[in-house]
């Protein structure tokens, strides 16, 4: 398997002290951002309900408030609210308000 010519032997160290120093520096990988649980997403779907109810065509105002929200934090629709926004969600609550 392994061939006994100083050519091939200088080769495989150079292949392995190549890898030895790619591996060795670790790769930067930021945390994962804390999202919504069910219960802080649950809180605020109660939230939304509170400052539309009452109005005239509820639901185009639902959608007006959570496109509202998605818009302040940057979140596409799909994806989850993460707790980071939290301050930009609450002021733009109160705005909304």
């Amino acid at each position: 398997m392994f061939a006994n010519t100083p050519i091939a032997k200088e080769f495989r160290k150079w292949v392995l002290d190549t890898l030895d120093r790619e591996v060795s520096h670790p790769v930067y990988q930021p945390e994962a951002p804390e999202r919504f649980t069910r219960n802080d997403t649950r809180n605020l779907a109660r939230l939304v309900w509170c400052i539309t109810r009452g109005f005239r065509f509820e639901q185009a105002w639902t959608n007006a408030v959570y496109y509202s929200l998605r818009d302040v934090t940057g979140t596409p629709s799909p994806m989850p609210f993460e707790a980071q926004h939290i301050p930009l969600l609450a002021e733009e609550c109160r705005r909304i308000y």
